[in-house]
């Protein structure tokens, strides 16, 4: 009915340009020096590696650059190889620098610090701590839209298999 009414062209053109805002929508930016509330956090991260020159966002030979997707209720972590992991986020706490999850999967138990560091405001520490596990680690996250701001590292993985580069680790605590 709406096609008679609207040529199927047009019609595409509308629903294609309207801006659909949900209440998940990612900000943008990342805070200067506090977090306000936990939407700050909501949106696409990626994972950011540092060398001798400073901080880059790597594409590696196998697999894709590691990445975070925080929605209102979950978190979904997608590693370089494996298939994403998806956790529902149980409760928050803001602090001035850091909001601190905890979240859960059927088989796991973690909590999830996300720091800020550095006052330009381009990326934040990630912490993690598995509980059962007691498997802990941090790297230096940005948001996706702001990885391009970084030098950018290919492994292009031509014919012959090139081994992955080695970063340096994450300095800050």
């Amino acid at each position: 009915m709406l096609d008679k009414i609207i040529p199927p062209a047009l019609f595409f053109l509308l629903i294609t340009s309207c801006n659909f805002k949900e209440e998940t929508s990612p900000t943008q930016a990342i805070p200067k020096e506090e977090w306000k509330n936990i939407k700050e956090l909501y949106g696409n991260w990626t994972q950011l590696e540092r060398d001798s020159i400073g901080y880059l966002h790597y594409k590696p030979c196998d697999g894709k650059t590691p990445s975070l997707l925080i929605l209102k209720d979950s978190i979904i972590l997608s590693q370089q190889i494996e298939s994403p992991i998806n956790l529902k986020i149980d409760s928050y706490k803001i602090k001035r620098d850091s909001i601190v999850l905890n979240v859960s999967s059927k088989n796991l138990n973690a909590e999830f610090t996300f720091r800020i560091v550095n006052s330009s405001a381009k990326f934040i520490l990630f912490k993690w701590n598995y509980l059962e596990y007691m498997n802990t680690g941090k790297e230096i996250i940005t948001r996706e839209n702001l990885a391009k701001s970084f030098r950018q590292v290919e492994n292009p993985c031509h014919m012959d298999k090139v081994s992955e580069m080695v970063f340096l680790p994450v300095e800050f605590k």
